[in-house]
């Protein structure tokens, strides 16, 4: 197999042989997945614990059982609120994982939070909004002048996406038994979630980046096939600089 070359969002591909994803394709077989799995999560993980010193006040949109930041690893002084978008959700969470939760059940914006965080964090959830352009603008308001967004965010173009967007849904439902990734039923992601459309999202805030990265495999332990079909698709996007469908994004800016 060869990929001619050409270029994406201004970043030049290179040509992609087979020789170059056999050791993805090996290795997702046997059910192991590549190192940037284990790496990127490290390095995500580092830089939010780099970024909560004592005393700041922190908001998580799509608080769940399991806040992103545990309390016992939390500085002193914190103050942790999480945002989540239904009344089920709050019931299932833990007494004392956050010092506030608040329901916002239509995701739109709340004038109430304006210039209240120093701080949000949005895992895996900003996707799930009409627009991942307007949930960005929305939390800018949320923000004090020189405060920080962390978020990750599933690629529009990655497969798994495209998938849940387009895909007939019996067709969906048999894929979800084979992987046990309910993730394939949810709701049909935004449009707006690539690297070129965060990009200029962001363009207002005084620094920004967007990561780019390929980890849309992850949790497919039970399908082989499916497993290694999603790795060496991802593995050749990453290999020709895709970074429009790459599978997920972090973005890490300061107003």
């Amino acid at each position: 197999m060869r990929v001619v070359d050409g270029e994406v969002g201004g970043i030049a591909q290179r040509r992609v042989h087979i020789r170059d994803l056999l050791p993805a394709i090996r290795s997702a077989w046997r059910g192991d997945y590549p190192q940037r799995y284990w790496q990127q999560d490290r390095v995500i993980l580092e830089t939010i614990m780099a970024r909560l010193p004592p005393g700041i006040s922190v908001l998580e949109i799509g608080a769940g059982m399991s806040p992103l930041v545990e309390r016992p690893c939390r500085p002193t002084g914190i103050r942790y609120v999480g945002l989540a978008w239904s009344h089920e959700v709050i019931v299932s969470v833990p007494t004392g994982a956050y010092d506030e939760v608040i329901v916002n059940p239509a995701g739109g914006d709340l004038p109430r939070l304006s210039r209240s965080f120093d701080l949000v964090l949005a895992w895996d959830v900003l996707h799930e909004l009409p627009s991942a352009s307007d949930a960005i603008r929305i939390i800018r308001s949320y923000l004090h002048p020189g405060a920080m967004l962390l978020a990750r965010i599933p690629g529009s173009n990655s497969f798994p996406s495209r998938l849940r967007r387009w895909g007939p849904r019996p067709l969906l439902r048999i894929l979800s038994r084979l992987s046990r990734r309910d993730k394939l039923l949810g709701p049909v992601p935004c449009r707006d979630a690539t690297y070129r459309d965060l990009t200029v999202a962001l363009s207002g805030w005084s620094t920004s980046s967007v990561w780019p990265y390929y980890v849309g495999a992850r949790g497919v332990h039970d399908s082989p096939l499916i497993r290694t079909a999603l790795v060496a698709l991802e593995e050749r996007r990453l290999i020709r600089g895709d970074i429009n469908f790459a599978s997920h994004y972090f973005i890490n800016a300061v107003l």
